[in-house]
């Protein structure tokens, strides 16, 4: 009776450890092909981070906006626990400027550039005016 105990446990958190590996790999899919599609027809612009939340662990939300075409285009970044300390930051970049790649057919495809992973992303060398982030970053 405790082996078919310990065996139904078994069989239901390795069941939830391919789930969670299914989505890791989902989202790191999506986040490349977004990548991509910025990249068939690239622009950088500046845009002005508006707000900053501090996610579970160490994940962070920016809410940001540029302008292009006399628009102005507001979108969110997120950071992710596994490869970014970008919690290190904090509210240090509310207000301020940073990189924005995006597609200039669409807009909305958009990726807020701010550490050295950002830029290394898109062959983008890491500029020399954020190399405070890159300190900030490595506290």
């Amino acid at each position: 009776m405790e082996n078919n105990k310990f065996i139904g446990r078994s069989i239901f958190f390795g069941g939830i450890i391919i789930l969670f590996l299914i989505l890791f790999f989902l989202s790191k899919k999506k986040e490349n092909d977004n990548t991509n599609m910025i990249l068939s027809s690239p622009l950088i612009t500046v845009g002005n981070i508006d707000t900053y939340i501090h996610g579970y662990k160490r994940t962070a939300r920016y809410s940001f906006h540029f302008s292009f075409e006399g628009k102005v285009i507001h979108s969110t970044s997120s950071t992710s626990s596994f490869v970014d300390n970008y919690v290190n930051l904090g509210n240090t970049v509310l207000n301020k400027t940073f990189p924005v790649i995006f597609n200039s057919k669409n807009p909305t495809l958009n990726k807020l550039l701010i550490g050295p992973d950002d830029f290394k992303k898109f062959n983008i060398p890491f500029p020399d005016s954020l190399q405070w982030v890159k300190k900030k970053l490595d506290e």
